[in-house]
């Protein structure tokens, strides 16, 4: 049985752990259904920001979201900023 397609245009996600991996995979399969993408990832994480050019320039919606989520400010932090831009 065929998946109905999906549209998320207009919609946004946040994908924690997106700079590799399930997350990355994630991350990429949400914006290329429409959503505008916030992918969360370490600071330090030098994977983050070739992924991120590789998805822009593919035409996705998608922004660098940098932080550690198990520390509570920052990511209070993080989706705040993700969330005005």
């Amino acid at each position: 049985m065929p998946y109905p397609q999906i549209d998320l245009t207009g919609r946004c996600a946040l994908v924690t752990g997106g700079a590799s991996g399930i997350g990355l995979a994630s991350a990429e399969s949400l914006a290329r259904l429409g959503a505008h993408v916030a992918i969360n990832h370490l600071a330090d994480d030098p994977r983050a920001a070739q992924q991120i050019e590789r998805l822009k320039a593919d035409g996705l919606h998608v922004i660098s979201a940098p932080g550690n989520v198990g520390i509570a400010g920052e990511a209070e932090r993080m989706i705040h900023n993700a969330i005005d831009r």
